[in-house]
């Protein structure tokens, strides 16, 4: 009994303190994407006093399923989001933006599969990719850029004009 009432206050104790960081705290972050994550990694640490001082067993099983399915939680799909549309925002070339924009969604996708309960990860993954890699954008981009792709590749100007005339005489 006074071990379950110890366990009772040192929840009471940490939670008081997590609150006091959410709601004092955490609107001192400027970034909102950053505020999201701070108040997800409290509510976890909430979760997990809570785990680790309450009578159900398997304390592993329970850490695991609260930290394990932070990249599959949607609010923390949405921060990662943000975060990648907000630094690709930075960037004043629009080939690359265009091409780092149309890899968020596969990313995330990712992030999601490798945290989520279902499996196996890598059946999830591959199926991502392929999909995108074969979806209409990503051709559509790798055909607008063509050009640009094959002068990286080959420096030889007309070598560079050949190659592309006869893909161009194939893909049309």
């Amino acid at each position: 009994m006074a071990e379950n009432l110890n366990s009772i206050h040192l929840q009471k104790l940490v939670n008081t303190n997590l609150d006091f960081v959410l709601t004092e705290l955490i609107p001192l972050i400027e970034n909102d994407y950053a505020q999201v994550a701070s108040s997800e990694v409290i509510e976890r640490l909430k979760a997990t006093v809570i785990a680790l001082t309450d009578d159900v067993a398997g304390n592993k099983e329970q850490i695991n399923l609260i930290w394990g399915t932070v990249t599959s939680d949607p609010e923390i799909v949405e921060v990662i989001r943000g975060s990648l549309l907000e630094a690709i925002s930075k960037i004043d070339e629009p080939m690359i933006v265009e091409g780092l924009k149309l890899l968020i969604n596969p990313i995330t996708a990712t992030l999601t599969a490798v945290s989520d309960q279902t499996k196996p990860d890598g059946a999830q993954i591959k199926a991502i990719w392929k999909d995108f890699v074969e979806s209409p954008e990503f051709l559509t981009f790798i055909l607008s850029n063509l050009g640009w792709i094959v002068g990286r590749l080959v420096k030889n100007e007309n070598a560079k004009e050949w190659i592309l005339k006869i893909i161009n005489a194939f893909i049309k």
